[in-house]
């Protein structure tokens, strides 16, 4: 059975409502998983990118596009004979991500950071061998493997190399994900209530610059608030709020237009209302590594 054929029988037909039941136990599932920490979310972050990036390899395969555009669109020249090689880069990429997060488990963190650049090497030299384009192949690397490392720094890296307490990797990391999702949630809102001039029409036709700005007021809120809970002067907090909730937001575009050029809606139909993972995860992506690096830089 399809992911799409089983929650369609599990959940009430109709966007909404099957969005709103999804975030519902999404939202308490990431919150346990960051209070937890250790490897038990050391794992949950490494199924998210198993999983994300079989989203994205699948996208060049004629499997990716809806059966009525498969009739329209013809396979390009050399898409067939790409599925064998995909699959061995996939198999090369999910091992060594596998590897690189297991050495961060033990605290190995120039190894790990070492071993994803090897990891991009590789897949960019079976790319080559198999006349395709190798940047892709080490951008694919890059796009899952530095956010799930950047994610499992700031839980668990991110204490330790600031002589921190524990709870601070914790609060770390639940404050960027907040932002994200306050940056998400009030995009949408303020979209909607105010509309106005598009962001990026070609891209994302249904984003605006109202939207932008509710992402920036939820990021700027969000960074006021961890502040204040941290006991730190609210306005550099509260730029770098605003400032990452902006990189979520292109983070967005960088999906969608992904999406465009494979002619694809989502990603996958892994999670109902929502899409795929990369489809609800394109702001964490983008927000991972520069979150980690401000922290690393400050602290």
């Amino acid at each position: 059975m399809r992911a799409e054929e089983f929650w369609r029988r599990i959940l009430p037909p109709g966007g909404l409502a099957q969005r709103l039941t999804a975030a519902a136990v999404m939202l308490p599932v990431a919150l346990l998983l960051i209070w937890a920490g250790g490897w038990l979310f050391l794992a949950a972050v490494a199924l998210a990118g198993l999983l994300m990036l079989w989203e994205l390899y699948r996208l060049p395969w004629p499997a990716a596009l809806a059966p009525a555009e498969r009739t329209q669109r013809p396979a390009p020249s050399g898409r067939l004979p790409e599925r064998g090689a995909l699959r061995r880069e996939f198999g090369v990429v999910t091992a060594g991500l596998s590897g690189t997060l297991l050495l961060a488990g033990f605290n190995s963190w120039p190894a790990a950071y070492g071993l994803l650049v090897a990891v991009a090497a590789a897949a960019a030299v079976v790319a080559l061998a198999t006349r395709r384009n190798p940047a892709w192949a080490a951008v694919r690397v890059a796009y899952i493997g530095l956010p799930c490392l950047s994610l499992a720094w700031l839980r668990t890296g991110y204490p330790q190399a600031a002589g921190l307490p524990e709870l601070d990797g914790e609060v770390a990391t639940f404050a960027m994900l907040a932002i994200v999702w306050a940056a998400d949630s009030l995009a949408f809102m303020f979209g909607r209530s105010i509309g106005g001039p598009r962001l990026a029409p070609r891209i994302s036709p249904k984003k605006t610059w109202a939207g932008l700005f509710g992402a920036v007021v939820g990021g700027i809120a969000v960074g006021v608030l961890a502040a204040l809970y941290l006991g730190l002067p609210p306005p550099l907090p509260a730029v770098l709020g605003g400032a990452l909730a902006c990189v979520a937001q292109f983070g967005d575009l960088v999906a969608s237009a992904v999406k465009r050029h494979y002619m694809v809606k989502d990603y996958s139909g892994l999670i109902p209302g929502h899409g795929g993972l990369l489809d609800r995860l394109d702001g964490v992506i983008f927000v991972a590594p520069p979150g980690a690096l401000l922290l690393w830089l400050i602290g």
